[in-house]
């Protein structure tokens, strides 16, 4: 059954399209809702997305090679610098396509480039020739991007940040090895450059790749500027949005507050471990057994009554170190201290020695290694891995003041003595996993320094020694949360509280936001889908949105919109039936007309009609009756349209038949007015006026029936008016009409006319409405000052001045006029 409704609904709908399509040939194109589609690219987003893909293509194929390339080879040189040319000659092509000035700024890139050229071969010149480029891609406003659509844009963007990482990379490449080995000396490389590294090709390379670097900084600038992502659908671009506005703002605060309990967890043991190491030194100068019961590695040398040293086993350094001691230059000769006790790095290796005095004479030295059970000793202590880090290569600055670290007596660095830290319940297998897991491995926690003395040519320096600190996170996290440290256990439990809490109040925002943005986003599709549907011509489409906000009442107008266009539609198509069957009318009207004057003896005849936008009713004829007779109409149906053309055309057909049984000119208006009566509405009828012309007695006999009266003109400019006659035809039957017989004498001129001519108005508004029309006054004056005219020219001249009466404003009625003049001879 659901697929039968299915069947059913697909039908009904194709129905309709098909409907829609019968109805749309009656429409204008623009108001034909199949064809409404998506938006239609610039003209120039084609060349734009061509040139700028040759760009990024030489781009990418010039940071590609340059890192493997020969920069002192002519042949390599000048290969990269034509790639580098020609790509920088496409993007300049591609930035000039919608600007202004173009010839300009070629000449400013030219230019710039051949003075720099010219005026020097210094190899740094080519940092100037792309000062010039700078300029010109400063001041460009980059309009050949807004050509190209979203997703080009957006494409075009991800290609040139991968070939602007390349060409930046790839910029400060040395030379290969071949070639390194051919250059100067460095002693003489302030005299003399090499010839490779002056050439044209280096520098234009050089020149065109800088300059490419700065139009994809710039364009890369513009293009993220203006990113839209028009291309993307609603719901990832709000997803998007979110995570750009609330995730990554909230990751990046989680991580600054991860650094910085981090580094201040690590500080704080970095500078505990300096203290205990102070504090042994301390210690070591107040007591004399300190040094012997801690350090396993350690010596004593004491200097007896009689002058000779008591200590047997001394380091191989030790008489150095005393030589040094007994110097001037030795700071602890002049120090007042008797017991004094510092670090000492001797014999690659760091030592606490104690140095007691008496007077000028040194009683006793004692000294330990600070060895690898020393630091696994103190790692124990501060709880976490400890080392130092002795290396010439690291330049360390203390209050403004350089350090020199402490370094082997071949001045290479000094690997770093290290101590580890390993938990009393750490199991052998824990350890062994701490080199393989992340969690386990040890990662740098905190970093402080320490003072060491350093012998350096029988002198006593002052330097510096790194002392790191490592520790995994397994290790904080079991540190906060040891029950040996109840006070930190409570701030976890505090803190995981907290951060649950806050993850079930971030559940239930994320929850309260995704239900926003899908009624949000399904009102939009539902409204999308309703656009579609009408587009597809089914008018009938309602959508039902439960929002009420702005989407909602959206909806309402929608729907009020769709009734309307329903509505709109059907009107536009009942208009274009109507004026294709006014068209049909009109053609027929014209068919009905008569298109050739007739030519009779002593007479000029000419007759129009010109009709009005609409279709009207106006007619004349003529009827040939034999015998010199000829048979002259004119009327004026009631009504516009179809009616009134169709009633003009029952009154020609019946004039011709009723002039085929009488030739009495009132007997022929008495008949057309019965069978008018008789057909015809109460609400329709017609003027008209019908004259026999005899030429053998030049005589003209008339009827009319509520017509304009006819205007007749005599040759000494006396006028007369053919009014005799009756009721307009239609009305009532069975009429009695009278008729009138007028001799023609030479020179008489015979207008006849409908309303169209004299009630033509002028299109000033100031004046009255008796003053705006043409009336038969202005008539009779055209006429008399155009007597001695032809009948057709007498015509003309009278279309003429009631056509600069209104001003060629568009006629209201039709215009039908029929001029008859006895020839004078």
């Amino acid at each position: 059954m659901k697929r039968f409704f299915q069947r059913f609904k697909k039908k009904n709908i194709s129905d309709k399209k098909e409907s829609f399509r019968q109805e749309d040939k009656y429409i204008p194109d623009e108001l034909i809702l199949t064809k409404v589609g998506k938006k239609e690219a610039s003209p120039l987003n084609g060349p734009v997305w061509k040139a700028s893909l040759l760009v990024v293509l030489g781009s990418f194929l010039l940071g590609l090679l340059r890192p493997f390339s020969d920069f002192y080879n002519p042949i390599t040189a000048w290969f990269l610098a034509l790639i580098a040319l020609a790509t920088w000659g496409f993007a300049v092509r591609m930035l000039l396509m919608d600007a202004k000035l173009k010839k300009l700024w070629v000449g400013w890139l030219i230019l710039s480039g051949v003075l720099t050229i010219f005026l020097s071969r210094d190899e740094s010149l080519w940092i100037a020739a792309v000062g010039g480029s700078f300029v010109f891609l400063l001041f460009r406003k980059y309009k050949p991007y807004r050509h190209l659509t979203s997703r080009r844009r957006a494409a075009l963007f991800l290609l040139g940040l991968l070939v602007f990482i390349l060409l930046s990379i790839g910029g400060s490449t040395p030379p290969s090895t071949e070639s390194a080995e051919l250059l100067p000396s460095e002693g003489q490389a302030a005299d003399t450059v090499a010839p490779a590294a002056t050439s044209l090709g280096v520098f234009l390379g050089r020149y065109a790749t800088g300059s490419l670097e700065l139009f994809w900084f710039f364009s890369l600038l513009h293009l993220f500027l203006r990113a839209r992502l028009h291309f993307v659908k609603l719901k990832p671009k709000l997803a998007i949005s979110a995570i750009l506005i609330a995730v990554v703002p909230l990751i990046l605060v989680i991580l600054m507050g991860f650094l910085i309990l981090y580094g201040t967890l690590g500080a704080s043991r970095a500078i505990q471990a300096r203290s205990i190491l102070y504090d042994w030194k301390s210690i070591s100068e107040s007591d004399e057994n300190f040094i012997p019961s801690v350090f396993m590695q350690s010596f004593k040398y004491e200097k007896a009554a009689d002058g000779i040293p008591t200590q047997v086993e001394i380091p191989i350094w030790l008489q150095g170190f005393l030589s040094s001691l007994r110097t001037k230059e030795s700071p602890y000769v002049e120090s007042k201290k008797r017991e004094m006790a510092d670090y000492f790095w001797l014999d690659s290796g760091l030592w606490l020695i104690r140095i007691q005095k008496e007077t000028d004479e040194f009683l006793s030295i004692q000294g330990g290694r600070v060895d690898q059970s020393m630091l696994n000793h103190l790692a124990q202590i501060v709880r976490t891995d400890v080392s130092f880090v002795f290396s010439s290569s690291v330049k360390m600055t203390i209050a403004g003041t350089p350090v020199r670290l402490v370094e082997s007596e071949d001045g290479q660095p000094i690997e770093k003595v290290q101590g580890k830290y390993i938990a009393k319940d750490a199991s052998p297998k824990d350890v062994q996993k701490s080199s393989r897991s992340f969690w386990r491995r040890p990662l740098y926690f905190g970093m402080t320094d320490i003072d060491v003395v350093s012998l350096v040519a029988e002198k006593f320096e002052q330097r510096k020694t790194l002392l790191l600190i490592e520790v995994s996170i397994v290790s904080i996290l079991n540190e906060l949360i040891s029950q040996k440290n109840p006070f930190s256990l409570a701030v976890m439990i505090a803190l995981s509280a907290l951060a649950v809490s806050m993850f079930i109040f971030e559940a239930f925002m994320f929850f309260f936001g995704v239900r926003i943005t899908t009624g949000f986003t399904s009102a939009v599709r539902s409204l999308h889908r309703g656009t579609k549907r009408i587009a597809a011509g089914d008018l009938d489409t309602k959508i039902e949105i439960p929002n009420e906000d702005e989407l909602g009442d959206l909806a309402v107008s929608f729907n009020a919109m769709a009734k309307a266009v329903k509505k709109g539609r059907e009107e536009a198509i009942l208009r274009a039936h109507l004026e294709s069957e006014l068209e049909t009318a009109r053609k027929i009207q014209e068919k009905l007309l008569p298109h050739e004057m007739p030519q009779l003896p002593g007479f000029e005849i000419a007759g129009t009609s010109i009709p009005s936008k609409q279709v009207g009713g106006d007619y004349f004829d003529f009827l040939d009756l034999g015998k010199g007779r000829l048979g002259i109409a004119i009327a004026d149906v009631s009504g516009k349209g179809i009616p009134a053309a169709l009633l003009m055309a029952n009154l020609q057909a019946s004039l011709h038949a009723q002039t085929m049984e009488t030739v009495k000119v009132a007997e022929v208006a008495n008949r057309i007015n019965n069978l008018l009566v008789k057909s015809t509405d109460a609400n329709m009828f017609v003027t008209f006026f019908y004259g026999l012309l005899d030429r053998n007695q030049s005589t003209f006999t008339s009827t009319n029936a509520g017509h304009n009266p006819p205007l007749l003109l005599r040759a000494d400019q006396s006028t007369e008016h053919l009014a005799e006659g009756g009721l307009v035809l239609g009305f009532l039957p069975d009429q009695n009409y009278a008729q009138q017989t007028t001799i023609l004498f030479p020179g008489d001129i015979l207008v006849l006319y409908t309303d169209g001519i004299t009630e033509a108005r002028e299109p000033e508004e100031k004046k009255a409405v008796e003053d705006k029309l043409f009336g038969e006054v202005r008539l009779v004056h055209v006429v008399k000052e155009s007597a001695s005219l032809s009948a057709r020219e007498i015509q003309s001249a009278i279309l003429q001045t009631v056509s600069a009466h209104t001003k060629n404003t568009p006629q209201g009625d039709d215009i039908t006029l029929v001029v008859i003049k006895r020839r004078e001879a």
